[in-house]
């Protein structure tokens, strides 16, 4: 969801622009790296994202030391995995047989059995079943969270089975989760296993909500998404993904995990004047972890507390930027964080956001001189609403502030 992959030219074009060629591009609101990917071999680049699934994909394709297995390690991984499967199953094996049996019989019987789906957001017992799992390491998360609904059993369990045979055969450590990771194998295993689910899952292209069998087409459409094979489809993804340009670059690459407005000292990463900040922060009330919170819950593994229809967990990352209360005071941070490095600062944010140019300019012109650097009328997604249309007509700019 809100992909910018139009405004890489114009970034390209500004880093043309340079007086003095960039040393490092810094992109605070990642993803899983897109614009960081279009500069392969030119510019050393760092990714942050506060979410820690895309720092998976980043570490997986960024950085060196990611994709150094052979391609029989690879297989060796999924013919494990697939080997666990039937024992893993058979703790699911009621639900499986009503799952067969509702898609079977059709759309109602399987729209039924999505309605009557429990899992942590809506019964106490399947709570403490994670719960459970959680105390004696069982591997049955994606089983007990999202089946039933994001993906078919069948499928959960698989998932699970690849996540038990991966965090045993390559162990996490403690850079994983620092907020200066550096690459490991597991980091190609782990992002493979997410692009997998990402292909897989019952939704309508985010994870916000699934999709439900109300229709005939709707029934059509997942009963094709739950009948595919986990197993092969991550063999697949697994024996594809690579890492991206020459190892020389992918050495000087960095992949963060932090909130863009509590980053520590800019200093501590050797920032200066020659490294370029970019912000494509979001501009809507959505906040963005809605709409993966199932890839961040597959990421962290860690059985959480969970509500309502869509399985949302409850700690979901809340962005400042938002609010429109908290807005121009996060565009602040930003604007300091520049500062503080005394690097240039590009801000990609659409005419229609949450703040306007008038108080963009005013918050973070203090901090330096601020100028439209480039106007671009697009049309943005309107993260799958059921209201309206499903896109409209903004503008999108690209301002530069440049340090005093």
């Amino acid at each position: 969801m809100g992909t910018k992959k139009f405004l890489i030219p114009e970034v390209h074009r500004y880093l043309a622009a340079r007086e003095s060629p960039a040393s490092r591009f810094v992109d605070l609101f990642a993803g899983t790296g897109a614009v960081a990917a279009s500069l392969v071999n030119d510019v050393k680049v760092t990714c942050n994202d506060a979410l820690s699934f895309p720092s998976v994909i980043a570490r997986a394709t960024l950085l060196q030391g990611t994709g150094c297995t052979s391609a029989r390690a690879r297989l060796a991984l999924v013919a494990e995995a697939r080997s666990r499967y039937v024992s893993a199953s058979h703790d699911f094996a009621d639900q499986i047989v009503r799952e067969d049996a509702a898609l079977a019989m059709g759309a109602r019987s399987t729209h039924e059995l999505i309605l009557e789906a429990v899992h942590p957001g809506n019964s106490e017992d399947a709570v403490a079943r994670s719960r459970r799992a959680a105390a004696a390491e069982n591997y049955q998360l994606v089983a007990i969270y999202f089946s039933s609904g994001y993906f078919s059993t069948r499928q959960s369990v698989a998932l699970d089975c690849i996540r038990d045979v991966l965090d045993e055969w390559y162990p996490s450590v403690a850079s994983d989760s620092g907020p200066w990771s550096q690459g490991s194998p597991r980091d190609l295993f782990l992002a493979a296993w997410l692009t997998t689910a990402s292909i897989t899952i019952n939704s309508p292209g985010h994870t916000a909500q699934f999709l439900s069998a109300r229709t005939e087409t709707g029934y059509v459409r997942v009963r094709r998404n739950w009948m595919r094979d986990v197993f092969d489809v991550y063999e697949q993804v697994l024996l594809s993904t690579v890492s991206l340009g020459r190892s020389a670059w992918r050495r000087g690459n960095r992949v963060m995990q932090s909130d863009a407005m509590s980053i520590p000292n800019p200093a501590h990463f050797g920032w200066n004047a020659n490294t370029v900040l970019y912000a494509d922060p979001p501009y809507t009330k959505d906040h963005y972890s809605r709409f993966y919170h199932v890839l961040e819950t597959m990421t962290a593994y860690d059985y959480p507390n969970s509500f309502g229809v869509g399985r949302v967990r409850s700690d979901r990352h809340l962005s400042d930027f938002c609010y429109r209360s908290r807005v121009s005071e996060a565009f602040a941070s930003l604007g300091r964080l520049a500062a503080s490095s005394g690097s240039e600062l590009l801000v990609s944010y659409p005419s229609d956001g949450l703040i306007s140019e008038t108080e963009l300019d005013e918050t973070l012109g203090v901090h330096g001189g601020l100028k439209r650097f480039a106007r671009l009328d697009r049309s943005h997604s309107t993260m799958g609403g059921s209201k309206g249309s499903q896109r409209k007509s903004t503008v999108e700019n690209l301002y530069l502030l440049q340090p005093q």
